[in-house]
């Protein structure tokens, strides 16, 4: 967001700094596209999702610990296109590890053989952008 005050960007909105990882991981996708990622950013997903095993929603903009609890399951995806894209074969089986660890496999279940997120209160939650990102990854 420019600030026409202090003459420079913001680079998060709100009162908390803080940044929407799909939002990012988006335009770093189109970037890999193009052949103009930072390797900072692989350096990043790759700190935080080999190490710390899990991308979560939302990130503090200058610590990059997260703010959220939430996982990010279109970040997994996103993630996987970009390491696939770049060539980096550990980070793309890590990211789709994960989104494997979402598919619901059980017979009973309603939303087998999808991606899912549990809330803490116990709620399964399916969603189409979920899904269409997880198979965009997986192919």
């Amino acid at each position: 967001v420019w600030y026409p005050d202090s003459r420079g960007y913001v680079h998060f909105e709100g009162t908390y700094p803080e940044i929407d990882l799909v939002a990012s991981l988006k335009v770093a996708l189109h970037l890999a596209e193009v052949g103009r990622l930072d390797p900072r950013t692989l350096g990043w997903l790759s700190e935080h999702l080999l190490n710390d095993g899990a991308l979560y929603a939302r990130y503090h903009i200058a610590q990059g610990q997260p703010t959220s609890g939430e996982e990010s399951l279109v970040g997994y995806a996103l993630t996987a296109r970009i390491a696939r894209i770049t060539g980096k074969e550990e980070l793309y089986r890590k990211a789709t590890d994960r989104l494997q660890w979402h598919l619901a496999t059980s017979l009973t279940s309603q939303v087998r053989d999808a991606i899912f997120r549990q809330s803490p209160e116990g709620i399964v939650q399916m969603t189409a952008e979920d899904n269409i990102w997880a198979l965009l990854a997986f192919s």
